[in-house]
């Protein structure tokens, strides 16, 4: 009976792996240098919707030594919704030189945070003061902030109250942007957990309008992938910002989707939906070379014009690393003692076999050394920052091949209380001014009424104005008739002797065609007897004229 007993329990413990009584490691000392909410190109943020990922981005320092199998926990508080971009989602931190140095996983709790797990390999086995870095991608939880208000998102570190880490810069949620009233077709990409697969959703008449012969049209832009078979159409209600507040039957469309030649589109006939809105979801491989995706859909009807919506998708994964930026050498953080922020403008003191050397903290609180001689150093704050109490402690930091590390916080000087100042003598009472003598003005007398204007007396009528006497000119005197002057008769003007001029020669055949012709032109230009006659005439007659009109006019003046 005793050698069946024995012979069992040796096959127990053959059949029992020896790692199950193995040390699984431990909990080491953690602390977060730096803890931020990211876009996807890095940048801190201090606002984001509700609808949106954005990246965690953490530094952390581990003193102790590590050993196979050591671990450290990030809690991850409510405000911040693991499950909607990763699901018990494993990625790796390397060092420098690409080697894995430990897992880790991400365990939502449904909506309401969960746990990031990461676990030491044998690569940093007996290794010490440590640092590096993680990230990964999540959204805000709606339940678990209030909208349109900075969230206090705080981080602990292996479940310990005194390892509590705060988000800075603080962030606010805000909800998600408006979707158009009229929108018919909203396309936008999901959160994956492969690089090689994009995942895609299609908001289908969210405005509820009545719509007849409904066809969807996708198309991959990038060139870098095809559709997969894997179509989900369900009935869904949206509400006003575009979030799904119920959800339906599924609709199969398996005989409902075309794919072209190379299945880099599709196209989805829906025909008449009335007034229902659907979710469809579907995927698309990527090339991992080159893990972007751009894409478009179309949605067109009867009672619309077409309508058009573009998505991008960006693989967006979790990771980090191992800093080696401090192997042999001394890394030194000065912090605020309540809020934990780097401090700028501390100056320490480095001390080793007789010989030291200064550092000065940067605009993160980081002094960082030069390579050094391994071995124990003596560090002491000898300038403190602005507005900061330096601290006394002489510390004690021994520099390793994978460096060393120290941290320092310090306090806020507080401002002298001031003394109370001397209270001030009281002011005389000023004398009361004399009441000023004021004339009053006498009231002024009543005028007296005027008297009333006598009427004015009646105008006489005027006599009628005397018919002037007007003088009738008498009639002019019939004037004497005017001597005839006496006319001497002119002497008979002499006639001139007109030499004759030599006969010219007349052409022969204007003498014998018309002999008058020159005659006649002759005696024209020779003046008549008597012409001058008529002009005396006429003078004389004139002057009469003149003298009779003279006559006349003196007399009527003489009147």
């Amino acid at each position: 009976m005793k050698k069946i007993i024995v012979a069992l329990i040796t096959m127990l413990v053959l059949v029992i792996p020896i790692s199950a009584f193995a040390d699984e490691g431990k909990a080491v000392n953690t602390q977060l240098t730096k803890l931020e909410l990211q876009n996807d190109a890095g940048e801190t943020i201090k606002e984001v919707s509700i609808g949106s990922s954005f990246k965690l981005f953490a530094n952390y320092t581990i003193s102790n030594t590590i050993h196979t199998g050591d671990y450290f926990d990030m809690i991850i508080p409510k405000e911040i919704n693991l499950s909607s971009a990763f699901t018990d989602y494993n990625f790796t931190l390397k060092d420098n030189s690409n080697q894995v140095i430990a897992n880790a996983v991400i365990k939502p709790s449904g909506t309401a945070g969960g746990i990031v797990h990461v676990v030491f390999n044998d690569k940093v086995n007996g290794k010490s003061n440590l640092s590096g870095n993680l990230f990964f991608y999540a959204k805000g939880n709606e339940n678990g902030v209030k909208l349109g208000e900075v969230a206090p998102i705080k981080i602990t570190i292996n479940n310990s109250n005194a390892s509590s880490y705060s988000v800075f810069p603080p962030v606010k949620f805000t909800p998600n942007k408006p979707v158009s009233g009229t929108e018919v077709i909203g396309k936008w990409a999901n959160p994956s957990k492969s690089k090689d697969r994009a995942d895609w959703r299609i908001r289908i008449n969210k405005s509820g309008q009545d719509l007849k012969n409904v066809v969807i049209t996708d198309k991959i832009k990038s060139g870098n992938g095809e559709y997969l078979p894997e179509f989900k159409l369900q009935k869904v209600t949206f509400a006003e910002a575009g979030n799904i507040t119920s959800y339906g039957e599924e609709v199969d469309v398996t005989n409902k989707i075309r794919y072209n030649s190379d299945k880099t589109s599709f196209t989805l006939e829906l025909g008449s939906i009335g007034t229902q809105g659907y979710l469809l979801s579907y995927a698309t491989t990527v090339n991992d070379e080159d893990p972007v995706q751009n894409n478009s859909a179309e949605l067109t009807a009867n009672a619309i014009d077409p309508s058009k919506s573009y998505g991008v998708w960006l693989y967006k994964a979790a990771g980090g690393g191992l800093n080696t930026e401090i192997q042999d050498k001394l890394r030194i953080r000065k912090v605020d003692s309540e809020t934990g922020k780097g401090l700028a403008g501390a100056k320490f003191k480095i001390e080793k076999d007789g010989k030291s050397f200064e550092l000065t903290s940067n605009d993160k609180g980081v002094a960082l050394s030069d390579k050094l001689e391994l071995g124990e150093y003596k560090v002491t704050e000898i300038v403190a920052p602005s507005g900061y109490k330096a601290t006394d402690e002489v510390f004690t930091v021994n520099v390793t091949t994978n460096g060393g590390v120290l941290t320092v916080k310090n306090t806020k000087e507080k401002p002298e209380t001031p003394t109370k100042p001397e209270e001030p003598n009281k002011p005389d009472t000023p004398n009361k001014p004399e009441k000023p003598n004021v004339d009053i003005p006498n009231k002024p007398e009543e005028p007296s009424k005027p008297e009333k204007p006598e009427e004015p007396s009646k105008p006489e009528k005027p006599n009628k104005p005397e018919t002037p006497n007007i003088d009738v000119p008498n009639k002019p005197e019939k004037p004497n008739k005017p001597e005839e002057p006496k006319v001497e008769e002119p002497k008979k003007p002499e006639v001139p002797k007109v030499e004759e001029p030599n006969k010219p020669e007349t052409p022969k055949d204007i003498v014998k065609s018309n002999p008058t012709i020159v005659r006649k032109t002759i005696n024209k230009n020779i003046p008549k007897t008597g012409d001058d006659m008529n002009i005396y005439l006429y003078g004389i007659i004139s002057g009469f004229a003149i003298v009779a009109m003279t006559y006349l006019v003196r007399r009527r003046n003489n009147r």
